[in-house]
């Protein structure tokens, strides 16, 4: 089957190809959803199959092992249905004419970018599109305008990607990384709203340009107050030259997904997480997110391939497009996962953020009170609520962190994890697709031990 003709201007010819359906795009989306648009994987979906009325409804979304309980999916997200189909339908797009489905690309990310600026309550244009948090770390701090004598601020319980990233950069301008404990890493229950935002007011200094912060912290659990540490940077501004002010960036990470995330509300300066955590989206798919004075300190490091930088490059003018369009970075990648997670998306505010903020709350609550009680288990979770997240750690009296999860898994067919950072503890995960009956066998299996 041939492609549909297209004129040959200096518009279309890009690569020979930006902007033109073909009849295999055609074929392959020749069903729309219910309201009447042309997403894919949508078609062929039975309403029972799409219902997202229970949350049994919801879980059926996912093609789970049944033999084992996921208390590790935030991990790498498993694929809900309208993903999978999604994907399946670019694949067998891509494999039957890969040049000519390549030309719906365009108006294929520019539903994703507007999907994923819709959730975080802001337009499409200052969002950029990456594969990960390690890429949209790589970008912000990697592209950051740092001077010799600058200060990159981070704490002690951020991620190995993000310390490297920050070191990476300070190295390459001559600035510093100062590290600060927010609380003890040995004690992450002693961790207090209090305590969090005086030891980020007392450690911001007259050089301080880049505050790095991540929402929910991997190793221990806790969420940090995000508003009320965007107030103390804010305030730490008061009276500084633009150039001179401390900027906060957050790792999302374990954040992105698990709620409400409107960016305007939490008060930070830029945002950046994979999509494949907690909003259980594509695998291989990220967002980064900034302010445009964020943006207009950053230099781009990988170039885009949008034929709204393109096309200007070849014709000898200069590109008006928007920061979230030259800070994706271009070249190929698994198109088909980029494309889909417009069904992410659309799955997520189909469930609504606040019921899913509410589920992880309410599974977490379960959790954290069932290993409470267990003998021999001491909990590492901060006794305010606040600070609670769906990630829930803890020890097991005389017995290594290793070995927890691993007779976890071997006798009582639970999935988590080890914590990997100097002080580790054992890891389990409330995400919004998880039951209460896995949420249970955790706390049996926990209390054989």
């Amino acid at each position: 089957m041939g492609l549909v003709e297209h004129p040959h201007t200096r518009r279309t010819f890009v690569g020979a190809a930006l902007a033109v359906p073909t009849a295999a795009w055609l074929v392959a989306c020749d069903s729309s959803d219910d309201s009447g648009g042309d997403r894919p994987g949508a078609h062929g979906s039975s309403p029972s199959a799409s219902s997202v009325a229970s949350w049994d409804d919801v879980r059926a979304q996912f093609e789970l092992d049944p033999d084992v309980h996921h208390l590790s999916a935030y991990i790498l997200a498993p694929h809900s249905r309208p993903v999978r189909d999604a994907i399946e339908t670019h694949r067998r797009g891509l494999d039957s004419d890969p040049h000519g489905y390549l030309l719906a690309t365009q108006d294929r990310i520019r539903a994703v970018a507007r999907s994923a600026a819709d959730y975080l309550g802001t337009k499409a244009g200052v969002v950029a599109l990456t594969d990960s948090t390690t890429m949209g770390l790589g970008l912000l701090i990697g592209g950051m305008h740092l001077e010799a004598g600058d200060e990159i601020l981070m704490t002690e319980h951020e991620h190995f990607v993000a310390s490297e990233a920050a070191r990476y950069a300070a190295e390459r301008a001559g600035a510093g990384v100062r590290k600060i404990e927010l609380y003890p890493p040995q004690a992450p229950e002693q961790a207090t709203t209090d305590g969090i935002l005086a030891a980020i007011r007392a450690a911001i200094g007259p050089q301080t340009r880049l505050v790095l912060m991540t929402w929910v912290h991997s190793a221990t659990g806790v969420r940090l107050p995000l508003r009320e540490i965007a107030d103390v940077v804010a305030s730490a501004n008061a009276g500084r030259a633009d150039d001179d002010r401390a900027l906060l960036l957050v790792d999302g990470a374990h954040g992105f997904g698990g709620g409400p995330a409107a960016v305007g509300e939490l008060g930070c300066d830029g945002l950046v997480s994979g999509c494949h955590k907690w909003l259980l989206g594509p695998r291989g798919t990220g967002v980064a997110w900034a302010r445009p004075e964020l943006w207009e300190r950053v230099t781009p490091v990988i170039p885009t391939l949008d034929d709204r930088v393109l096309v200007p490059w070849i014709e000898g003018e200069a590109s008006t497009a928007s920061p979230g369009v030259v800070f994706s970075p271009g070249g190929y990648h698994s198109f088909e996962h980029r494309w889909a997670l417009e069904q992410a998306f659309d799955l997520h505010a189909r469930i609504g953020a606040g019921r899913i903020a509410q589920r992880i709350e309410d599974l977490g609550d379960q959790l954290r009170d069932g290993l409470a009680s267990a003998p021999n288990v001491q909990m590492h979770v901060p006794a305010e609520e606040r600070l609670h997240s769906g990630v829930v750690t803890f020890t097991v009296k005389g017995i290594d962190n290793f070995a927890v999860i691993d007779r976890l898994f071997d006798e009582h067919s639970v999935s988590a994890t080890v914590t990997p950072y100097a002080t580790s503890y054992a890891r389990v995960g409330a995400c919004w697709l998880n039951t209460e009956d896995e949420i249970d066998a955790a706390i049996r299996g926990v209390r054989a031990l």
